[in-house]
């Protein structure tokens, strides 16, 4: 394998820039329509729908006149959204074909689909040769690199994939600085500090500001989308569940056909997180 895929566990993405020079019109606009096609890709119950759906919009993308950087962004979120969607289907039909019940074997995602490896790893080699070459980038092309970094980790060794999860608060707090009213960075970097033991830099507390102003400052459905959502389990783990659904109400209304956040909204509804949709679907076998 290329030694550059293992430039990020020496150095920082961050170290290539200071300051992000943010998106704006059509460049923005349209890493705005990739973000938010994710969000449609869950109005689709079929793999191939969302798949077909997906590819239509990554054509839309590669026939429209943005800057280089913004078609970097949207095209690879794309590409890896496609992967994932792929992926999801094989794990689904793995566990219809032995009954609902959990593999013995580790299921190891390369065998799933094999070409989502060399799919994300292509997707990270464009944003690191980008990089090389270009200053004054967005935060959203630092947050993308990331997210592309870490979609890597299923591939690497454990030591590697150790690394590189324990370096996510700071990694996060960095793209923070980068801009600190990116819903994305704020969601994610919620969504660390909430799992993260204390001794690593965890903070329940933080965590929950950080995605409260995540919905407060989202720029496009789906980034609104996925703060709601995340914000509501975290009121629903301390019992505030009268404010919990109003905002899983938020959620269901920007994209209401969403199969993924229905499930969610009726697990809720139900008493159940989605830190625990196991026993929630458990429940419903038992119906």
């Amino acid at each position: 394998m290329n030694k550059r895929f293992f430039t990020y566990l020496i150095i920082s993405v961050f170290s290539l820039s200071t300051f992000a020079k943010e998106l704006d019109g059509a460049n923005l606009a349209c890493v705005h329509k990739a973000l938010n096609a994710k969000l449609i890709d869950g109005c689709y119950e079929k793999a191939e729908d969302k798949i077909s759906f997906l590819k239509s919009e990554l054509s839309e993308i590669e026939n429209t006149d943005i800057s280089e950087e913004a078609r970097l962004i949207s095209e690879t979120l794309l590409k890896i959204e496609i992967e994932s969607v792929k992926t999801a289907e094989e794990m689904r039909l793995l566990k219809e074909s032995e009954n609902g019940k959990k593999s013995k074997k580790k299921v190891n995602q390369e065998e799933l689909n094999p070409d989502a490896k060399t799919v994300i790893f292509d997707c990270y080699e464009k944003y690191v040769a980008y990089a090389e070459k270009h200053e004054d980038l967005s935060s959203y092309f630092y947050f993308h690199f990331n997210e592309t970094k870490y979609a890597t980790l299923p591939y690497l060794k454990k030591g590697e994939q150790m690394k590189a999860m324990t370096s996510m608060p700071d990694d996060y707090k960095k793209l923070e600085e980068l801009n600190p009213n990116l819903a994305e960075t704020l969601n994610m970097y919620g969504g660390v500090l909430y799992f993260m033991p204390a001794a690593f830099g965890g903070s329940k507390k933080l965590a929950e500001e950080k995605i409260k102003k995540a919905v407060e400052v989202s720029a496009c459905d789906y980034e609104k989308a996925n703060a709601l959502v995340l914000y509501a389990q975290l009121l629903l783990e301390k019992k505030e569940n009268d404010e919990a659904l109003k905002l899983m109400d938020q959620a269901l209304a920007l994209s209401p056909e969403n199969l993924s956040i229905k499930k969610m909204y009726d697990a809720n509804n139900a008493g159940y997180t989605i830190f625990k949709m196991d026993e929630y679907e458990k429940s419903l076998e038992k119906k």
